[in-house]
Parts: C-alpha cells; sequence; structure tokens
C-alpha cells in the first residue's frame, strides 16, 4: 500500500525502544529470516554486544529447531567492535558455546 508515513513512524518507535524490543519475548517468536533482517538493519543501530545477546536468547528459546541457524547468525555480529568480557562471559557460561 505504500505506507510511508507508517513506516516511518513505525521505524521511529523501534529506535527508541530497541532495548525493549530486543529484551522483550515477541522477538523470541520471529521465523529465522525476519531475525536476520533485523539484525542485518542498520537503522536500528544494534550495538555488536545487543546483536550477540539477541541471537544467543533466539537460539536458546527453541534450541533444538535453532541451534542449526547460529552460526549464520553469528555472521552478523561484528566481532572487533565487540565487548571482550561480555563475549567471554557468554562463552564460558552459555551452554551453546561450550559444545
Amino acid at each position: 500500500f505504500s505506507l510511508e508515513a507508517l513506516e516511518k513512524t513505525t521505524g521511529t518507535y523501534i529506535k527508541l525502544h530497541i532495548p525493549e524490543i530486543i529484551e522483550g519475548e515477541e522477538i523470541l517468536e520471529l521465523i529465522h529470516n525476519k531475525l536476520e533482517e533485523f539484525i542485518k538493519n542498520l537503522t536500528w543501530q544494534l550495538e555488536e554486544d545487543q546483536t550477540l545477546l539477541l541471537v544467543t536468547r533466539w537460539v536458546d528459546h527453541d534450541p533444538e529447531a535453532r541451534e542449526r541457524n547460529l552460526r549464520s547468525l553469528l555472521t552478523w555480529v561484528e566481532w572487533s567492535r565487540i565487548d571482550m568480557e561480555t563475549s567471554i562471559n557468554l562463552v564460558q557460561s552459555h551452554e551453546l558455546y561450550s559444545r
């Protein structure tokens, strides 16, 4: 329908509420390709730590069905910009990364 005003309004809302959105439960219900679209959308300006934690939460929400998507989703993390402490803690403490 080419609703540019609606698209702009929702985009602004998402940018303003990105922490609540990525920490919420609804985002965990996205299918793989929709989550990937969300992560790679530069408009949201996700920090690398946020992306890594979101991917981890998403896979952990249904590990049997989603673990096969972990590697492809992690390609969207710009590892050179990630906080080392976050990644070390995650790798040491989360089962997904210790297998």
